[in-house]
């Protein structure tokens, strides 16, 4: 579980240090449908000071990606 709260920190301190910024109404769909279970992690561990840093910042990489490269974290983290 470790290693998943440095992954999520590490993700949300790229996001913001690589230029991350503030999106104006990028997608529709809300970042908690977007990520699932990451949105939802990110969110219980605290990692951001409020609940809309992480809500609002707007990745390089899409939703996909994102949850993809998040997934193949958590099966290294929790093999089958």
């Amino acid at each position: 579980m470790f290693a998943l709260v440095v992954f999520l920190y590490g993700a949300a301190i790229n996001a913001h240090s690589a230029g991350a910024q503030i999106a104006t109404c990028a997608s529709e769909v809300p970042p908690s449908e977007q990520l699932g279970e990451l949105f939802r992690n990110v969110q219980l561990k605290g990692i951001f000071p409020d609940s809309k840093t992480f809500a609002d910042l707007h990745f390089d990489e899409s939703p996909n990606a994102i949850l993809a490269d998040y997934q193949a974290r958590i099966q290294v983290e929790e093999p089958a």
